[in-house]
């Protein structure tokens, strides 16, 4: 049986861990690059990760009770391109708190992207489940070794 929302779902947990680790792991380069101080960039993870504990949070309370994964996804993914542009199109403070609010975006990921990847799995959903724990798993250890 081929289950193409397991492999898509793999993949986009797999890369979604990509993008979280850079968004809190270059802020705070990005903002020394920006000529913040040390002193002050140095706080701009917590920015970032304070946004993620945000998104996770209301995605516990709002996916799937009262909105559905499939807008949860298109609503994070609309925001961080969104985010995106901001980051591109400010300076300064503005643009780092755009990249901070990334955080928030990816955070939303989360509740959506792990069940919709389960759906019609039937008696295959713990593997499929496990499956998809290796997709973070295997960017949690790479990213461990760097």
């Amino acid at each position: 049986h081929a289950y193409p929302l397991l492999i898509f779902g793999f993949w986009a947990l797999f890369f979604e861990m990509a993008v979280e680790v850079i968004a809190g792991d270059t802020i705070i380069l990005y903002g020394e690059a920006l000529h913040f101080p040390i002193e002050t960039a140095r706080f701009f993870a917590s920015l970032t990760l304070g946004a993620m504990v945000l998104g996770y949070g209301l995605g516990i309370v709002l996916v799937p009770k009262r909105l559905k994964q499939e807008r949860a996804l298109a609503w994070s993914a609309a925001l961080g391109i969104v985010l995106t542009i901001g980051i591109i199109i400010t300076h300064g403070m503005s643009s780092v708190l755009f990249v901070a609010s990334l955080g928030f975006a990816n955070a939303v990921l989360w509740p959506a992207i792990f069940p919709l990847a389960l759906t019609g799995l039937g008696k295959h959903t713990k593997t499929g489940a496990a499956i998809m724990i290796m997709a973070i798993s295997r960017r949690r250890r790479r990213s461990l070794r760097l």
